[in-house]
Protein backbone atom coordinates (compact mmCIF):
# COMPACT_ATOMS: atom_id res chain seq x y z
CA UNK A 1 0.00 0.00 0.00
CA UNK A 2 1.40 3.23 -0.97
CA UNK A 3 -0.05 5.79 1.22
CA UNK A 4 1.36 9.08 2.88
CA UNK A 5 0.63 9.26 6.53
CA UNK A 6 0.78 12.83 6.39
CA UNK A 7 -2.44 12.37 3.69
CA UNK A 8 -4.40 9.99 6.22
CA UNK A 9 -3.53 10.61 10.01
CA UNK A 10 -3.43 13.41 11.85
CA UNK A 11 -0.14 13.31 13.45
CA UNK A 12 0.36 15.49 16.70
CA UNK A 13 3.57 17.91 16.55
CA UNK A 14 6.34 15.51 17.96
CA UNK A 15 4.95 13.21 15.84
CA UNK A 16 5.20 15.01 12.84
CA UNK A 17 8.94 16.05 13.52
CA UNK A 18 9.54 12.26 13.86
CA UNK A 19 7.78 11.14 10.77
CA UNK A 20 9.78 13.52 9.23
CA UNK A 21 13.11 12.00 10.34
CA UNK A 22 11.63 8.90 9.48
CA UNK A 23 10.70 9.77 5.52
CA UNK A 24 13.39 7.32 4.08
CA UNK A 25 11.70 4.52 5.87
CA UNK A 26 8.69 3.18 4.55
CA UNK A 27 5.57 2.99 6.80
CA UNK A 28 5.97 -0.81 6.83
CA UNK A 29 9.32 -0.41 8.16
CA UNK A 30 8.31 2.38 10.93
CA UNK A 31 5.41 0.04 11.93
CA UNK A 32 7.83 -2.40 13.39
CA UNK A 33 10.80 -0.30 14.47
CA UNK A 34 12.35 -0.90 17.80
CA UNK A 35 12.88 1.76 20.56
CA UNK A 36 16.72 0.49 21.41
CA UNK A 37 18.17 0.43 17.87
CA UNK A 38 16.53 3.64 17.02
CA UNK A 39 19.34 6.81 16.50
CA UNK A 40 17.00 9.13 14.46
CA UNK A 41 15.09 10.20 17.08
CA UNK A 42 15.04 13.95 17.22
CA UNK A 43 15.54 16.17 20.49
CA UNK A 44 12.40 16.00 22.67
CA UNK A 45 10.55 12.89 21.06
CA UNK A 46 10.17 10.24 23.81
CA UNK A 47 9.31 6.96 23.77
CA UNK A 48 5.64 7.41 24.23
CA UNK A 49 5.72 9.80 21.24
CA UNK A 50 7.23 6.83 18.90
CA UNK A 51 4.56 4.25 20.34
CA UNK A 52 1.79 6.86 18.98
CA UNK A 53 3.45 6.85 15.48
CA UNK A 54 3.85 3.00 15.73
CA UNK A 55 0.26 2.35 16.48
CA UNK A 56 -1.73 4.65 14.47
CA UNK A 57 0.94 3.37 10.97
CA UNK A 58 0.75 -0.17 11.93
CA UNK A 59 -3.38 0.69 12.73
CA UNK A 60 -3.94 2.60 9.16
CA UNK A 61 -1.60 0.18 7.21
CA UNK A 62 -3.68 -2.87 8.20
CA UNK A 63 -7.33 -1.25 8.06
CA UNK A 64 -7.15 1.76 5.53
CA UNK A 65 -8.54 -0.27 2.69
CA UNK A 66 -11.05 -1.80 4.13
CA UNK A 67 -12.29 1.20 5.68
CA UNK A 68 -12.50 3.42 2.69
CA UNK A 69 -14.43 0.34 0.63
CA UNK A 70 -16.78 -0.17 3.79
CA UNK A 71 -17.35 3.77 4.18
CA UNK A 72 -18.58 4.40 0.66
CA UNK A 73 -20.84 1.30 0.80
CA UNK A 74 -21.99 2.48 4.04
CA UNK A 75 -25.50 4.30 5.50
CA UNK A 76 -24.84 7.34 6.97
CA UNK A 77 -26.10 5.21 10.18
CA UNK A 78 -22.55 3.20 9.97
CA UNK A 79 -20.78 5.91 8.78
CA UNK A 80 -20.98 7.89 12.47
CA UNK A 81 -19.40 4.61 13.68
CA UNK A 82 -16.79 4.17 11.66
CA UNK A 83 -15.90 7.81 12.37
CA UNK A 84 -16.21 6.99 16.16
CA UNK A 85 -13.63 4.59 15.84
CA UNK A 86 -11.16 6.78 14.07
CA UNK A 87 -11.40 9.89 16.50
CA UNK A 88 -11.05 7.22 19.12
CA UNK A 89 -7.69 6.89 17.72
CA UNK A 90 -6.58 10.30 17.81
CA UNK A 91 -7.69 11.19 21.09
CA UNK A 92 -7.18 9.86 24.63
CA UNK A 93 -9.90 7.64 26.09
CA UNK A 94 -11.14 9.66 28.51
CA UNK A 95 -12.10 11.91 25.70
CA UNK A 96 -13.12 9.44 23.63
CA UNK A 97 -16.24 8.76 25.74
CA UNK A 98 -17.65 12.17 25.16
CA UNK A 99 -16.69 12.69 21.22
CA UNK A 100 -18.58 9.30 20.74
CA UNK A 101 -21.54 10.50 22.51
CA UNK A 102 -21.06 14.22 20.60
CA UNK A 103 -20.74 12.28 17.27
CA UNK A 104 -24.07 10.66 18.12
CA UNK A 105 -25.92 13.35 19.46
CA UNK A 106 -25.22 15.54 16.67
CA UNK A 107 -25.24 14.07 13.75
CA UNK A 108 -27.63 10.91 14.36
CA UNK A 109 -30.27 13.02 16.65
CA UNK A 110 -29.50 16.67 14.91
CA UNK A 111 -29.13 18.06 18.34
CA UNK A 112 -27.31 21.63 18.62
CA UNK A 113 -24.16 21.71 20.79
CA UNK A 114 -25.90 23.28 23.95
CA UNK A 115 -28.27 20.33 23.90
CA UNK A 116 -25.22 17.78 23.83
CA UNK A 117 -23.64 20.39 26.83
CA UNK A 118 -26.53 19.55 29.25
CA UNK A 119 -26.59 15.91 28.57
CA UNK A 120 -22.55 15.95 29.36
CA UNK A 121 -23.62 18.49 32.43
CA UNK A 122 -20.97 21.03 30.59
CA UNK A 123 -21.19 24.12 28.68
CA UNK A 124 -21.91 24.57 25.08
CA UNK A 125 -18.58 26.15 24.04
CA UNK A 126 -16.97 23.14 26.11
CA UNK A 127 -19.08 20.68 23.60
CA UNK A 128 -17.55 22.91 20.25
CA UNK A 129 -14.41 23.11 20.94
CA UNK A 130 -14.27 19.17 21.75
CA UNK A 131 -16.15 18.99 18.19
CA UNK A 132 -13.93 21.04 16.35
CA UNK A 133 -10.34 20.05 18.43
CA UNK A 134 -11.24 16.27 17.30
CA UNK A 135 -14.05 15.41 15.02
CA UNK A 136 -13.39 18.24 12.58
CA UNK A 137 -9.46 18.41 12.58
CA UNK A 138 -9.63 14.33 12.60
CA UNK A 139 -11.08 14.35 9.08
CA UNK A 140 -8.91 17.47 7.85
CA UNK A 141 -6.38 15.16 5.69
CA UNK A 142 -6.54 15.01 1.60
CA UNK A 143 -7.07 11.16 2.12
CA UNK A 144 -10.32 11.59 3.88
CA UNK A 145 -11.62 14.70 1.91
CA UNK A 146 -11.64 12.53 -1.31
CA UNK A 147 -12.78 9.87 0.62
CA UNK A 148 -16.07 12.13 1.49
CA UNK A 149 -16.32 13.59 -2.22
CA UNK A 150 -16.67 9.74 -3.38
CA UNK A 151 -19.38 9.35 -1.19
CA UNK A 152 -21.12 12.32 -1.32
CA UNK A 153 -21.18 12.09 -5.60
CA UNK A 154 -22.34 7.97 -5.12
CA UNK A 155 -25.46 8.80 -2.69
CA UNK A 156 -28.22 11.79 -3.12
CA UNK A 157 -29.09 13.04 0.65
CA UNK A 158 -31.03 16.26 -0.49
CA UNK A 159 -34.46 15.36 0.99
CA UNK A 160 -32.78 13.93 3.93
CA UNK A 161 -33.28 16.28 6.46
CA UNK A 162 -32.69 13.68 9.57
CA UNK A 163 -28.96 13.22 7.92
CA UNK A 164 -28.60 17.05 7.55
CA UNK A 165 -25.80 17.74 9.69
CA UNK A 166 -24.16 14.81 8.66
CA UNK A 167 -24.10 15.30 5.39
CA UNK A 168 -23.28 19.39 6.02
CA UNK A 169 -20.29 18.12 8.10
CA UNK A 170 -19.07 15.71 4.65
CA UNK A 171 -19.29 18.91 2.32
CA UNK A 172 -17.63 20.66 4.51
CA UNK A 173 -14.41 18.06 5.35
CA UNK A 174 -14.73 17.10 1.55
CA UNK A 175 -14.45 21.00 0.03
CA UNK A 176 -11.89 21.94 2.28
CA UNK A 177 -8.87 19.98 1.97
Amino acid sequence: MDLNLNDCLLLKSREKKLYQKLKKLKPEEISSLDLKSFSLKPPQVGEATLKNLKVKIKWLLENWEDIKKRFLTSSLEEIIEIMEKWVALHSSPSVSLKLKIILKERFKEGKTFREIGKELGCSRQAVHQLYQRYIEKSFLTPCWSETFKEYLSCHNFQKRKKWKKLVKFLEKIASKV
